[in-house]
């Protein structure tokens, strides 16, 4: 160990590490420039909010099917995999609103893009 380094500090990254690092810093930089902020619903996105809801709904389904009786269990099933749907939207909305303020931003203040930590 070197001297003047700090005893907490992970290893210095090999050649093929750190050449494997930029490559997926690289790439990742090439898919952010390529998202669109003011979009909100991405392929992932929409697979989520669909999956999720209806994986709810038939967890919702599942549970109220014995006590309220079949027709109930629908209707709450139905219920649940609406506020799911909801829920997700309502995020969605979150971060594209994050997104755009934060594009702004940097349009402001000249940036033009993410920073290392330090630097």
């Amino acid at each position: 160990m070197t001297r003047n380094r700090d005893p907490m500090a992970p290893p210095p990254l090999a050649g093929a590490a750190r050449a494997r690092q930029e490559a997926i810093r690289a790439r990742r930089a090439a898919a952010a420039a390529r998202r669109d902020p003011s979009q909100l619903f991405s392929r992932r996105a929409v697979w989520w909010t669909i999956g999720g809801a209806f994986a709810t709904g038939l967890i919702g389904l599942s549970l109220a099917w014995r006590d309220p009786g079949p027709t109930a269990a629908v209707v709450i099933g139905a219920a649940v995999a609406v506020a799911w749907t909801l829920v997700s939207v309502g995020f969605l909305l979150l971060r594209r609103r994050a997104a755009l303020r934060s594009a702004q931003g940097r349009a402001a203040t000249g940036e033009r893009g993410i920073r290392p930590a330090g630097r």
